[in-house]
């Protein structure tokens, strides 16, 4: 009786530990996903709307206005998304992406800079492409450009 126990226990012990670890190793895997999407969906995003800003000399203000950009290839880094499921993993608050541009005008350290662009659900950036902070640096790196005569005409 007492070794049928011990295997019992032993085998229970073993059984909940082969459990947790697929369960763990579940839950780390989709959070992993979940992270990466987050990432690629930020970055794009950061992408896409420094290439508007480029080509129209003005922000954003809907996800309608990014979307030729995504089409023409523009959002490099969207991950294998889809423009809708980009719209439904990164949230844009459009009427604030001007407060990024004011604060790259202020020549002082870097400010602690808002969440304009931020994930839908949960969190994750790449080291070097947080949104905000791309956004920020392309208006930095404008202001600190000089216009020159052949930048400053336009093209037909």
């Amino acid at each position: 009786m007492l070794s049928f126990l011990k295997r019992h226990r032993i085998l229970s012990l073993l059984l909940a530990l082969v459990l947790s670890a697929v369960g763990g190793g579940t839950w780390f895997y989709f959070e992993m996903t979940n992270v990466i999407r987050n990432a690629y969906a930020q970055w794009c995003t950061a992408e896409l709307v420094i290439y508007y800003h480029q080509e129209n000399g003005h922000l954003p203000k809907s996800w309608a206005e990014l979307e030729p950009y995504f089409k023409n290839g523009q959002g490099l880094h969207a991950g294998g998304m889809s423009f809708a499921k980009l719209q439904r993993v990164a949230v844009v608050d459009f009427a604030r992406l001007t407060e990024l541009q004011s604060l790259a005008q202020v020549k002082s350290k870097t400010p602690s800079l808002p969440k304009i662009i931020h994930p839908m659900h949960g969190s994750g950036n790449w080291t070097g492409a947080e949104p905000n902070q791309l956004i920020y640096d392309y208006f930095v790196q404008k202001r600190s450009t000089p216009v020159t005569k052949e930048s400053s005409v336009s093209s037909p």
